[in-house]
């Protein structure tokens, strides 16, 4: 097994060209709970405006480092609908840490679009 100093980790991160998380606006976050029971699955919907690679992090109350967190994303119309549109979208990272999860992904398209990223957690 390959093991890494924290020097040639650290040196190969300050390398990366990835894009720092941004920061989603509390207002833009949508959660949707069946039940407040600690353990139950929620859902938390927030939508961005972006193209290329990007990194986004969402406050989420109750989540925390070990947190089943699955994401997906969809393209949406200038009305908010989701769409099958132009650009294939992926999702590389998910990330809960205490109260947050980060979102690494990619739109393959050259302009921004409206995007849905859609989580599905349990605590």
């Amino acid at each position: 097994m390959a093991t890494y100093s924290d020097e040639s980790i650290e040196s190969a991160q300050a390398m990366s060209s990835e894009p720092e998380p941004q920061l989603v606006d509390d207002d833009d976050v949508t959660i949707y709970r069946d039940t407040d029971a600690p353990g139950e699955p929620f859902s938390v919907l927030f939508d961005i405006r972006d193209h290329g690679r990007f990194a986004r992090s969402t406050p989420v109350g109750g989540v925390r480092p070990f947190s089943r967190v699955v994401a997906s994303m969809t393209e949406l119309s200038a009305s908010s609908v989701p769409i099958l549109g132009a650009a294939d979208l992926r999702v590389y990272n998910v990330v809960p840490t205490e109260g947050r999860v980060t979102v690494r992904g990619e739109a393959f398209i050259a302009s921004d679009i409206n995007i849905r990223v859609m989580l599905f957690i349990q605590t």
